[in-house]
């Protein structure tokens, strides 16, 4: 295979998954270490992509993150009227699992009494997981981290 074809590979699956590790890139060219570096170097040289700890990403991937705390105030009172709703239909859950988003950051301060108090929330946010360390009921938390 050819750079050129395999660096039009490459950026396919760039697009598709946003960030790819050297061994993702070995693995999708059945190059070498030294092969996948030197591709790397190359989209990273012709800026259409930037080299990162361990692979490569999308230029301004972060924008993702830029545009979530661009909305994390909007409508907040909708989000919250929303999140105090929701409260009531988790009441009583032992286990709560709640991903990243700007609505469901409100959540926590709403799971205050008792009743509605889960026994345990899991996140991967880390505003979630501030909120819900904040909560009048000091909610229960989970460290992240690779499991045991």
């Amino acid at each position: 295979m050819t750079q050129k074809s395999r660096l039009a590979q490459i950026m396919t699956h760039l697009q598709q998954r946003q960030t790819l590790s050297l061994h993702d890139i070995m693995a999708l060219t059945g190059t070498s270490r030294d092969t996948a570096r030197r591709d790397i170097i190359k989209l990273a040289d012709s800026q259409l992509a930037e080299r990162n700890y361990g692979g490569i990403s999308l230029p301004n991937t972060f924008n993702k993150l830029d545009q979530y705390l661009d909305r994390q105030n909007d409508l907040l009172t909708v989000k919250r009227a929303l999140a105090q709703r929701a409260s009531t239909l988790l009441a009583g859950q032992r286990l709560l699992f709640l991903d990243v988003s700007s609505t469901v950051t409100c959540l926590p301060q709403y799971l205050t009494t008792k009743p509605a108090a889960p026994g345990l929330l899991v996140t991967n946010s880390l505003d979630v997981a501030d909120q819900a360390q904040n909560a009048p009921c000091r909610l229960p938390h989970a460290h992240s981290g690779r499991a045991a």
